[in-house]
């Protein structure tokens, strides 16, 4: 265990409140910085197709081939972060931060030039592979830093917190009702269960859109089960347990509610880390290999721009 996760443990979780509000202004000041940049360079994009014209550029001037110089280039010098990442004796190279944002920068700099360089006009197969690949890893490298945000998450904490919850359901709520036990431990494991299982993107991705409606059926199907059903008896699951209606009216106090409440809410968001997480090791596995598509095709419109 590391020193922070000691302190941390040591510590015990921060306000959950505070700790929500914290992650929550965090993500946002981050999605407004990715949106503000997704809409600069459609807008830039859009623009300049719109506004263009054959005449502003020639096939065959000089400043079409500068352009594809530059941007190939500006592509090229994408592959530096990376290696300022992962190679041990680059690390002492500036702040990792900076290097991101640089190439974040880039990467939407270098596609404009590009536009530009082809005039909007693809004329050639291995050119029109690299161009629409560009666009590809363009709107890839959108998706991995939404990904990114959502994975820069408190995991520790949230663990320490989801476990105090837990300590504090057993004592405050599974000890002091053991008719309901059994079924609300029933039932909050088919929620873990059904939160925590995405095995595919398609899975995870189903699994974020409905965790927000699930929890919320979860708990009132909890706070319910001590409600009377017809003929006044309770079904506990294969037995039918007859109860007295006013024990069953006040199944569960107000505090008692609150925690089931936070607790489903604190499942809710590990398990949305969970789903997010895996997003984005399977959105790096897609969007490596279309990075060396983008460079091989480019690579052979330059020789081919060569050549002929």
């Amino acid at each position: 265990m590391s020193r922070e996760t000691s302190q941390a443990a040591a510590a015990g979780p921060p306000p959950e409140d505070a700790v929500i509000e914290r992650e929550r202004t965090r993500f946002q000041q981050g999605s407004r910085g990715l949106l503000l940049a997704f809409f600069a360079f459609t807008g830039t994009a859009t623009a300049l197709w719109a506004l263009w014209r054959p005449e502003y550029l020639a096939h065959d001037d000089d400043l079409v081939y500068d352009l594809g110089l530059v941007g190939g280039l500006l592509l090229l010098s994408q592959f530096l972060y990376s290696l300022r990442k992962h190679h041990p004796r680059l690390r002492h190279l500036g702040n990792l931060k900076t290097w991101f944002t640089a190439h974040v920068a880039v990467g939407l700099i270098a596609p404009l030039v590009i536009l530009v360089h082809s005039r909007f006009d693809i004329q050639s197969l291995n050119g029109g592979v690299a161009f629409y690949t560009m666009l590809v890893v363009v709107a890839s490298g959108f998706v991995g830093r939404y990904l990114l945000a959502k994975v820069n998450f408190d995991f520790v904490g949230e663990r320490l917190r989801l476990k105090a919850l837990h300590d504090a359901l057993r004592r405050q709520i599974l000890e002091q009702e053991p008719e309901l036990a059994p079924r609300i431990a029933q039932t909050l494991k088919g929620f873990m269960n059904e939160a925590f299982a995405p095995a595919t993107p398609f899975q995870a991705i189903a699994v974020l859109l409905r965790l927000g409606w699930r929890w919320r059926a979860v708990y009132r199907e909890l706070v319910q089960l001590g409600r009377p059903l017809a003929g006044g008896a309770a079904d506990t699951g294969g037995e039918t347990l007859t109860l007295e209606a006013p024990f069953l009216r006040e199944a569960f106090q107000p505090a008692q509610r609150q925690l089931l409440r936070r607790y489903l809410q604190a499942v809710v968001r590990l398990a949305r880390y969970h789903a997010y997480r895996r997003l984005f090791a399977w959105w790096r596995m897609a969007h490596v290999p279309v990075v060396y598509i983008l460079l091989a095709a480019g690579l052979a419109h330059v020789l081919a721009v060569h050549m002929y």
